[in-house]
């Protein structure tokens, strides 16, 4: 088959420069929609072999794979999950903000055929690549298909599809950074894989590095091993019989960077109309900023444990900001950036459930081991008391406190 040249099928120029230049405050985030793509498509390819195991062979490793070509200035990015044929290319690289991850719940949905752990919902996360790339290909072959497909494009208006000999079922995305200096930035090993570990650190599937092989005292060329950038454990997500006191204080130390052990914790998972997972801490020694105007407070928010900000003040009051901790939503509804929350009733609920685990924690705390409270009171106790001057819905708890 020829090359095809086909024209985007939304005003994709003025739509492409305004998620390229606006949508996104932070350019690194690319890397971030491209691993959370990826993951979707090894949650599709897994979930859909359930009913068809030829789509899925026995030992088949699902799994992500990243390098980086400093002098060529190319990142690649690469899984093995469904692929895609030319009329997924066209569907959903083809159209902005039609995403394929939606359409695929809707099917979900429709055929009542349960659920599956999928991150993307708004198909508009691919484009943020041309906000560091000049050019973008993207090499896949769909499972149970024999023909694999070419898409390439300039995101400047147009793309083109071409038929490609493949024999691995799954997409490899390779980006070629532009001539700038920001750009070229992501052309190195250690940005990369600062990156995935910021953001990507607890997706379920392995992702590798492969490192650029590199010359040895002889000239010759020697590999270097893959290096898994993942290993860590969400550790909020497991149930609480199995995780250890110990595991609890060591996670405390490494989201707080605090080497005093906390005071108290909470690990809970709320089922229902909303499903979210929250471990939250209450530390033992008044932080060094707490009475900073301007210092960051908040939880670490996650969005099926792919990082979303570091300090979300819309999950706790300001009379709660020595409280550290992780939230993690399945279906908390985000902008097309996810970057900006909106204010909803999704939070709203979460907000009502991180106040009352914290304030239970702290009465338990007080019922169970009365010099252990003073000792806290005298170093936090100030702060709680800000929240008879800031609210009304909890007087009654803050009283006993």
């Amino acid at each position: 088959m020829a090359t095809e040249k086909m024209e985007f099928q939304t005003e994709v120029r003025d739509m492409l420069n305004l998620m390229i230049n606006s949508l996104y405050s932070n350019k690194e985030i690319f890397l971030r929609e491209l691993v959370s793509n990826a993951a979707d498509a090894l949650d599709k390819r897994r979930f859909l072999s359930l009913s068809n195991a030829d789509l899925l062979p026995m030992g088949t490793q699902l799994r992500i794979d990243i390098s980086v070509n400093k002098e060529g200035k190319r990142i690649v990015v690469e899984d093995n999950g469904i692929g895609m044929n030319k009329e997924d290319l066209i569907n959903c690289l083809g159209t902005i903000a039609r995403s394929g991850t939606k359409n695929f719940i809707k099917n979900l949905k429709e055929g009542d055929k349960g659920s599956v752990d999928l991150i993307g919902q708004f198909g508009v996360g691919f484009y943020s690549v041309f906000m560091v790339a000049k050019k973008v290909e993207v090499l896949t072959l769909k499972a149970g298909e024999k023909q694999g497909y070419l898409w390439a494009s300039e995101g400047t208006g147009d793309f083109e599809i071409s038929e490609a000999p493949l024999d691995k079922v799954g997409t490899k995305i390779t980006l070629y950074l532009k001539d700038d200096e920001d750009a070229e930035d992501f052309a190195s090993e250690w940005k990369i894989k600062d990156i995935v570990q910021k953001y990507s650190g607890f997706v379920s599937y392995g992702i590798y590095f492969h490192p650029e092989a590199t010359k040895n005292d002889k000239g010759e060329l020697e590999e270097k091993p893959e290096e898994r950038l993942n290993e860590k454990q969400a550790l909020w997500r497991q149930s609480e019989k199995e995780v250890t006191e110990e595991q609890y204080k060591d996670f405390y130390n490494v989201i707080s960077h605090e080497a005093d052990e906390p005071a108290a914790w909470s690990h809970s998972h709320a089922e229902g109309s909303q499903e979210f997972w929250s471990l939250v801490y209450i530390p033992s020694k008044a932080p060094f900023n707490i009475w900073h105007n301007d210092a960051l407070h908040g939880l670490k928010l996650y969005v099926k444990k792919v990082f979303i900000m570091d300090d979300c003040k819309d999950l706790l009051p300001p009379w709660l900001r020595f409280v550290r901790g992780v939230v993690d939503s399945e279906d908390l509804p985000l902008n097309v950036s996810r970057e900006i929350l909106q204010n909803n009733k999704i939070i709203t609920n979460i907000r009502k459930h991180v106040i009352k685990k914290v304030l239970d924690s702290l009465q338990n705390m007080a019922d169970k081991d009365a010099a252990k409270y003073n000792a806290w009171w005298r170093e936090l106790g100030m702060v709680l008391k800000e929240g008879f001057y800031m609210n009304w819905e909890h007087l009654d708890e803050l009283k006993k406190l």
